[in-house]
């Protein structure tokens, strides 16, 4: 059975990750749903629960000046 890994937000917007055995990415949605969670992403993911080579090859990168600027004006 495919592993799937999921960030999901509760009521109060506190999000959790986890991974979670599923036939496909719906039925993982769906059972965030039952237990209360908004999904905000789902992904198939190898057996240890990483995410495979193409989500981190083609992930933007953030330059450094930045994230330092974001983080000050929090």
């Amino acid at each position: 059975m495919p592993v799937f890994a999921y960030r999901a937000a509760d009521r109060a917007g506190r999000t959790v990750d986890g991974v979670m055995e599923a036939y496909d990415a719906n039925a993982v949605v769906e059972r965030l749903h039952r237990e209360n969670y908004y999904p905000v992403r789902v992904e198939a993911t190898d057996e240890r629960g990483r995410a495979g080579r193409r989500l981190l090859l083609g992930a933007p990168r953030i330059p450094a000046r930045d994230v330092l600027a974001f983080t000050q004006q929090l």
